[in-house]
Parts: C-alpha cells; structure tokens; sequence
C-alpha cells in the first residue's frame, strides 16, 4: 500500500489525444471524463470518491480548451490519499489540492474573456512534487468507508464546509453512490445529502461477527443488544450497554474499536437449563431409590441419576427428547407422570414392577427360610446380583464364580455335588448324568441366597492382594456372568412356568451367554417335557417345589441323596 500521496492531471490538452493524463504523480490511475449534469455554469467544482485503497480528491474545470483550439474540453487535478491516512497538523487536502491547482492554473493555462486554454508548455513534476512534499501523512483511526454505490449526489457546500468535510470524508451518507460533487451554486436534479460537519461518530453494532445496527453516542447513551436463542442458550436473552462504560473497558464482553466506530458484543447469555426431581416407587407404593434409574436422551448420552432423585440438565440436552428407564433388567416402568412444580423445576414419578422375583432355596438343599431375617437377605440379595457397576459386578463374579460356575469343589454338606464330574461332556452325557447335573446346579443357585456379608469381607481381602490387571480380569469376568446370571433366572423362571416355547427362544438366541453344559441341561428338560406342553403346563402348576418338575427317576435319586 502507498504511503505518501498522488497527484493525478488529466485533460484534452491536444486537440488530436482526447482526454487524457497529463502528469502523474505517484500510483498510476486513470481517471474518467464523467459528465456530470447541472454543473455546465460552474467554473470549478468538486468531487470525492473513495476506493478500496485510497481516497481521492478532485477539482473539476469547465470550458478549458485545447492547445490551439476553439473545441472546449475538461480539466481535471486529483489528489490521492492512502486508506488509512491523513494529512498531518490538521491541514485538509483541501487546502493540498487548491495549492497544487492554482499553480497550475498560474503556469499552463492562459486565462482569457472566452475562457482557459492550455499552454504549449510541458509540465515539470519536480514543481508539483515540491508542493506534496511540504506536507507529510499520519494514521487516519477512522473507517474507510466506500463510496461504492452508483451514480453521485451533491453536496451544496462553501469552501470552508467543503475544506471540513475532506478532512474527515466517511461519512456513511457517501457509501450508496459512486461519486460525491460538492459546489457552493448548481444546478443539479442529482439526490442532495443534507451533513454536518464536523462529522458525527455513529458506531456500528455488532453481535459476534453480524452487524445488527448502529448507535450515535452523543444521541443515546446505552443500547439494548438481544441474543438470539439457541440449542443451548436460553431465549432472548437482553443486556443493556453503557457507551460510556464500553468506551473505557468497563463492560463485560464488550469492546470498542474506536478508528473503525465499531462496537462488537460478545455476550455469554445464560445455558438452558432444566432442574429435575425424580421419585420410584413400586406398584404396591413402597418408595425405591431413584438411583435405579437412568435418563437417556435422543442424542444417545445418559444420565446417571444420584440417590437424592435430583439434576440439572444444561445446554442443548435440553432441548433433546429425553426418556427414562432402569439401569438393569431387575424391573421395568410401568407408567411416569411429568408436573411442573411452582419453582420452575419438574416433578418426575415413576412407578416400577420388579421382573425378578427372589427365590428360596430348592429341593432343601439351601439354607433353611424359616427365619423372617433370613428371607429378607434373601429378598435382598437378587437385586444386588442384578445391579450394574463395577462394586456389584465384581461381587456378583466372585459370588457365581465361587459358588456355581468356579472350578472349586463343593461344600462337603452337599453329597450330590461329589457325584457330578466335572470332566465329562454335558452333551455325551446319558440322561441320568443331566439329571444329576440338573440337581447341582438346583443346589447350586440355592446357595446364591446366603447373605452377602460374608463374600463382602471376602472381596475386600482380595482386592488388597490382587494386582490390579487381575481386577480389570476380574470386572470383565464379573459383568459377563452377571449377563449370564440373568439369563438362567428367566430360563428357570420359564421351566417352572412350564413356558417351553420361551425356553427355546432362550436357547436359540445367538447372543445367549449360557454354558454349553447348562444348554444341554436345559435342551434336555425341553425335550422330555417338551412333547405334551399342555400336560407339562398342568403339571408345572401343581408342583409345590422345582423338583416336582423333574422326570420320577430324578425324585427318586434326589430324594434318596437327601437322605444321607
């Protein structure tokens, strides 16, 4: 970008060349002969126009004429500014372009009764660049505002208010035509602009990077700014500016851009947000902690929610559709109701039913159920297995890994586990063998009831032990079994409901994590009893116990290991 300032001539100083440069000094540019109507009685007259890299000044002469020749042409001087740039001490270029124009019109024109013709004399630019150099540029901080539209408008104006307005030219008046003619008599029908001077300063207002109006601070002192609503922000939210404040730093997120009269807000409104309670209870009206419960919205994310049943949602996962559900499979909801509440925040109540019903011990093998304390560790201890989280997953592996599905032998008080072997093939196995298997693991998932203390203080010695890769092992373990676990309640739950059509949903479903052994257990009681599923149904309903479902064999040889 050129740092000092141009001068431009250009005129029909020959007859035989047309309009045409004359001398130039500085950046080249070619300046037009425009027609500008109304103007033909002036002898000189004015005009501003402002490009993207300069502003120029320009004085217009009518009826000078070529060298030798009555044929009238035009005469025009411009004096070119940088964007960015002033005269220095306040001086107008104005004043620069009336001083260079006087010497011309001193030394290469004849002034005559007719008019001006141009003198046959070459111009010496030493002379003109003599008057430039007297005057020296500094920082303009003011916008630079284009003259970009088309056409042009007058501005009746005398010398000293044409002097001011150069000086400060950006007015946003100037922007909607090409050119600015300024003349003190006209005769123009061209659209008349009405400025002050000195200047105004109207600042630009700008939200981020959009320009959402403009305010003159000597009019109105504050302005209201409105940000819009989004996904995450709360709606229409307004904050009232104070110029005066903005103008020294004072207002928060605000700032002012004083050379190009801009203001820019970049406001932090307030997130969206929305305050929940969540209350579970049970279909009989006991309260449950809503702690089993998990938010999942549409995008996909979850939320876990704490024992006191309240959150905040913030931000654009308040605007999402949002459901809730239980974190595990031990129940299901059966119905919710949403209220508002009168402080804004929102009541949810969620009615649950357990889908696993706890179980007592099988065939007499568990530990007696005649204690009420008992029962209710019992009634308390299949929820526990059925949790998610790495405590109740860990607990739950150790749990079934010690005492149904581990490579560790049986508690000697059960005499039947010493005749299952373990080596052997469950699918090569003769019927006796499943039923014999069939009766361990009955026994088996009777000692799943035995109160948790235990095998709590049994986790924790082990944890202080174990490295913590074989914790990781362990946690994965966990959580596989406890998938596995669930599925062998509900295929024990369809055995006794004589539902064999569920159980061979269960068996054939290629996600199924049962053993390879238990599905063969299970394979084997659907194909004995699986030939007359209404005489089995019937059957299921009378038995007082699970092993009135196995064949008489199976009663025979249970009955008679009971009693060793």
């Amino acid at each position: 970008m050129p740092s000092s300032l141009s001068l431009y001539i250009y005129g029909n100083k020959h007859s035989d060349s047309g309009f045409a440069p004359i001398l130039v000094i500085g950046t080249p540019l070619a300046l037009a002969d425009s027609f500008y109507p109304g103007f033909e009685s002036c002898p000189e007259f004015y005009v501003l126009h402002t490009t993207e890299t300069q502003t120029l000044y320009t004085v217009v002469r009518n009826g000078v004429s070529s060298i030798g020749a009555a044929r009238t042409g035009s005469f025009k001087m411009a004096l070119g500014v940088p964007r960015g740039m002033k005269l220095a001490g306040g001086v107008s270029p104005y004043d620069v372009l009336t001083e260079a124009y006087r010497y011309y019109v001193a030394h290469y024109l004849s002034i005559g009764i007719a008019g001006a013709q141009f003198l046959d004399r070459d111009e010496q630019a030493d002379e003109f660049r003599a008057i430039l150099s007297r005057h020296s540029l500094e920082p303009a901080h003011r916008p630079h505002r284009l003259t970009a539209g088309t056409g042009f408008a007058v501005v009746t104006a005398d010398e000293a208010t044409t002097r001011a307005i150069f000086a400060d030219p950006a007015y946003r008046e100037f922007q909607a035509y090409g050119e600015v003619v300024f003349a003190s008599s006209h005769a123009s029908v061209a659209p008349r602009l009405n400025v002050v001077t000195p200047r105004p300063k109207i600042y630009d207002i700008f939200l981020g990077n959009q320009r959402v109006g403009e305010i003159n601070p000597a009019v109105k002192s504050s302005f209201t700014i409105t940000v819009p609503a989004t996904r995450s922000y709360e709606e229409n939210t307004a904050q009232t500016i104070q110029i005066a404040k903005a103008l020294q730093g004072a207002e928060p997120g605000v700032t002012v851009d004083e050379a190009e009269e801009r203001i820019v807000c970049r406001l932090s409104p307030r997130l969206k947000t929305i305050r929940l309670r969540i209350e579970a209870v049970l279909e009989s009206g006991e309260a449950v902690s809503p702690s089993r419960l998990v938010l999942r919205s549409q995008n996909g994310r979850s939320y876990a929610i704490p024992e006191r049943g309240e959150m905040q949602l913030e931000g654009a996962d308040t605007e999402l559709k949002w459901s809730i559900a239980p974190s595990d499979h031990s129940c299901k909801v059966t119905s919710h109701t949403a209220t508002q509440l009168p402080d804004g925040s929102r009541l949810l109540r969620v009615t649950l039913r357990p889908t696993i019903q706890p179980k007592k011990s099988v065939g007499g093998y568990g530990p007696s159920t005649s204690s009420s304390g008992a029962s209710r560790r019992r009634s308390l201890t299949l929820p526990l297995f059925a949790g998610v989280g790495l405590a109740v997953g860990l607990l739950l592996g150790l749990a079934i890994g010690y005492f149904i599905w581990g490579r560790s032998a049986a508690p000697s008080s059960a005499p039947q586990q010493e005749q299952v072997s373990e080596d052997r093939s469950a699918a090569n196995s003769d019927l006796r063998d499943i039923e014999q298997q069939y009766q361990d693991y009955q026994y088996r998932l009777g000692k799943i009831n035995e109160p948790v203390d235990s095998l709590l203080s049994e986790v924790y010695e082990w944890l202080q032990t174990e490295p913590a890769s074989e914790f990781d092992l362990a946690h994965k373990e966990a959580d596989r079994l406890s998938a596995q676990y669930n599925e062998l309640l509900i295929a024990w739950q369809a055995l006794k409901q004589g539902q064999v059509e569920n159980l061979n949903k269960i068996l054939q479903d290629k996600d199924c994590h049962l053993s390879d052994s238990q599905k063969t257990i299970l394979n084997e009681f659907v194909r004995v009893n699986g030939k007359k599923p209404k005489d089995f149904l019937k059957k299921a309903k009378q038995a007082s116990s699970f092993d009135g479902l196995l064949p008489q064999r199976s009663r025979d040889n249970h009955n008679g290991a009971g009693a060793h």
